[in-house]
């Protein structure tokens, strides 16, 4: 898997630092979660661009589903504004 060359002392002699690649590679798990997470960004990135059509539908839908007003009805006998 990862290995290191022989570990060398630091100045002070204390502490050993690793030799070889800087940064162990990431495990599987971690790769998957990195995978599952940008998943997630992009469904994320889709539904709210989907909300803001579905809003944009509805709004033009709903003076459609609103009724029509009724016509003025037309008055009974003979009236002196008619001509």
């Amino acid at each position: 898997m990862f290995c290191f060359e022989e570990p060398s002392r630091d100045p002070t002699g204390e502490t050993p630092v690793p030799r070889g690649m800087g940064v162990p590679p990431m495990s599987d798990e971690t790769r998957s979660k990195t995978k599952d997470r940008e998943r997630l960004a992009q469904i994320d990135k889709k539904l709210l661009e989907q909300d803001v059509v579905l809003q944009d539908v509805v709004e033009k839908l709903l003076p459609l589903l609103n009724p029509a007003p009724d016509p003025p009805k037309r008055r009974i006998g003979f009236h002196a504004d008619e001509v």
